[in-house]
């Protein structure tokens, strides 16, 4: 029990303190929150003494107390430092008790650790997403774009070979689109793997000391696919 100067504005305090103000703290320091209802509570402590405002003269129906001050009994009539201590120690201990259960469980949500969102692509390594995507014909179905751009020379075209760009859509796509890079050793050809300036990379498959060269270019969309394919053969 409250007896004494300083105790109406601990009971204003208490009034003031909402559900609503202690969602309202948690979203602001705590300094500024403290700040922000005791200067609610100062204005609602000096509208009660002078007869002011709703809540005075009547029992306040949120809290179950009486919130009927003594006019007689204000803040500014005390000359003690010990006395205007004590105030502002009741007052916030009334305010961090009101508030407790609303600042606890705002802050469970944010001190659990965020899970970060699991990546859709089955490879983000292009070296490990080139290897399978050589070996398998099902994976080049999968990670093929559809239309395939595809460049070649038409060795029939007069007077000389012409290149040719064709979109070719993936149902027209000869399988497999790209052959395995282990096995081209044994078949007397080599590939090599090299970043494009553009952000792609580019896997090169060739015959020595012949016209025999074939280009795979890769593209992330947002996952690793094959996007052109350009026969150099003539």
């Amino acid at each position: 029990m409250l007896n004494g100067p300083g105790d109406d504005v601990a009971l204003a305090v208490a009034v003031v303190t909402t559900p609503e103000e202690c969602r309202r703290m948690d979203d602001r320091n705590l300094e500024a929150g403290i700040l922000a209802v005791a200067t609610k509570a100062w204005k609602w402590r000096t509208a009660a003494v002078h007869g002011r405002g709703p809540a005075c003269g009547r029992e306040d129906p949120r809290r179950g107390v009486d919130t009927r001050l003594d006019p007689a009994r204000s803040i500014g009539t005390m000359s003690s430092p010990l006395r205007a201590y004590r105030v502002v120690l009741v007052s916030l201990a009334l305010v961090l008790a009101a508030c407790a259960p609303a600042s606890n469980s705002a802050a469970s949500p944010a001190a659990a650790p965020k899970a970060e969102p699991a990546s859709a692509c089955p490879f983000e390594s292009f070296d490990a997403f080139i290897e399978r995507f050589g070996r398998e014909i099902a994976f080049q179905e999968l990670t093929t774009s559809d239309p395939l751009i595809v460049e070649r020379y038409d060795t029939a075209a007069e007077p000389e070979p012409r290149l040719v760009v064709q979109e070719v859509v993936l149902a027209d796509v000869a399988w497999p689109v790209m052959p395995r890079l282990d096995l081209l050793g044994g078949r007397g050809r080599t590939y090599a793997v090299a970043p494009s300036a553009d952000g792609r990379m580019d896997v090169q498959v060739r015959t020595p000391d012949t016209s025999d060269q074939q280009t795979y270019s890769f593209g992330q969309s947002p996952c690793w696919q094959l996007q052109r394919v350009v026969d150099a053969s003539i």
